[in-house]
């Protein structure tokens, strides 16, 4: 989030002088305090995880699950299969050589849009129970491959604010969040 002028701001849009904000980028996630108006910069709180590490985790979570992730300038046509089924598709041909740098780009999109799509952020810590009876939600992707997704829809944005729900330790941002909180000393 910008400066602190643009976190009040972002209060008095919603009604109110007094709130956390909270901003999670690709990179950072940060609350911000506002009272009265005025940002309480001293008990700003940050943390090195985002929007990244969510697309990190459907993409774990797609391997777990023997999901290919196909970008969609690799497909020609697809048919319609049921859900959970192999999907039928055509790959383009004479597909001109991309580089490993845009291939890689076009599949995070794909994992983006299944965050986007399927996951939720729930307003209290969640608990395993809770998380096997919400209901599951569907997402097609671009190679026709259908799935309906129940618990890691709300575990893996979970991870933002409890590291436990993170499937692969990625001991660089247990290491940063370390760091900052020896740095706060909080």
């Amino acid at each position: 989030m910008g400066s602190h002028f643009e976190v009040c701001l972002f209060s008095f849009a919603n009604g109110r002088t007094a709130g956390l904000i909270l901003d999670s980028g690709a990179s950072q996630t940060s609350a911000v305090p506002v009272y009265d108006g005025y940002c309480v910069s001293h008990a700003v709180v940050r943390s090195p995880v985002g929007g990244d590490l969510i697309a990190e985790q459907c993409r774990i979570m797609c391997e777990e699950q023997k999901i290919e992730i196909v970008p969609a300038y690799k497909i020609a046509s697809k048919l319609v299969v049921n859900e959970n089924e192999p999907p039928v598709w055509t790959p383009k041909k004479n597909l001109p050589e991309v580089t490993k740098s845009f291939d890689e780009y076009m599949r995070k999109q794909v994992l983006e849009d299944l965050a986007v799509s399927v996951l939720q952020c729930c307003d209290t810590p969640i608990d395993v129970e809770f998380a096997e009876k919400l209901p599951s939600s569907p997402f097609c992707f671009p190679c026709g491959f259908s799935r309906e997704f129940q618990a890691d829809r709300v575990k893996i944005p979970e991870g933002l604010f409890d590291l436990s729900y993170l499937k692969v330790c990625l001991l660089h941002i247990i290491n940063d969040i370390f760091e900052t909180f020896a740095v706060w000393g909080r």
